[in-house]
């Protein structure tokens, strides 16, 4: 079990008795198979609300490229499984290069 799995499961009886959560549309997420769910980040807890509602299912987040060069922090979310967002990067390489 990866780490983002035990957080999940850990953390889902706090979320629910906390905030009572209602989670609507998640019957347009297929069960099985890759897709892609984009939250709108209005907070840090969004990608709580997000793992809540897919508790079900194993997430791979994509976070910016801040957070991996962080000391403590970048450990975490690469024990984590998550993905590091490159498009600023690259972007930037290609504009400094023209």
């Amino acid at each position: 079990m990866s780490l983002y799995r035990l957080v999940v499961l850990l953390s889902r009886p706090l979320l629910r008795v906390c905030f009572r959560p209602r989670v609507s549309g998640i019957e347009h997420v297929p069960r099985s198979g890759g897709s892609v769910v984009a939250a709108n980040h209005l907070s840090g807890f969004d990608i709580w609300a997000v793992a809540y509602s897919l508790s079900s299912r194993n997430l791979r987040n994509m976070a910016k490229n801040q957070l991996f060069r962080r000391r403590f922090l970048g450990p975490l979310v690469r024990w984590m499984g998550d993905r590091q967002d490159r498009r600023v990067w690259t972007g930037l390489k290609r504009f400094m290069e023209n």
